[in-house]
């Protein structure tokens, strides 16, 4: 057995009911395991499976960014990840992004208010966004579900 796979196996709990290998070390900001600087479940799939194509992910069949199961991973581009993440409604999205300035209550007022007469200048300054973020509330590309 690797030195790595070693390390890697004395850091995990493995959960009985999903079979998840769940990473006991240390955890990154975007909820990764993480050891001595390399992602947790990227060095999992190196050392079980084989080598990574240049500039592909390292995708979770199961969701749970802590596993670290082989058999849980696979390769993607960043564009399948983000597909993938969209579909399983992973993907944050309204109030929940954290760059967010608009909320479900003011997108409505900007729908009602652009009933009324209010033109998208005017909405733009009130409500501290472009002309393009409420041409896309009010046309629907974003906030749909509102």
């Amino acid at each position: 057995m690797s030195n790595i796979i070693s390390k890697l196996m004395q850091r995990i709990n493995i959960n009985q009911s999903n079979e998840c290998w769940e990473w006991t070390g240390y955890i990154n900001a975007g909820g990764y395991g993480n050891l001595g600087g390399r992602l947790a479940h990227r060095l999992s799939y190196v050392e079980f499976v084989g080598e990574i194509k240049d500039g592909m992910d390292i995708c979770h069949k199961c969701d749970n960014r802590k596993c670290i199961n082989p058999a849980h991973l696979f390769q993607g581009t960043r564009f399948e990840n983000m597909a993938d993440a969209v579909n399983k409604n992973r993907q944050a999205s309204g109030e929940s992004l954290p760059h967010a300035k608009l909320t479900v209550a003011s997108v409505c007022e900007i729908r009602s208010l652009h009933e009324e007469g209010y033109g998208y200048r005017r909405l733009a300054r009130k409500y501290q966004v472009s002309q393009t973020a409420i041409k896309k509330v009010l046309t629907r590309q974003t906030w749909r579900n509102v």
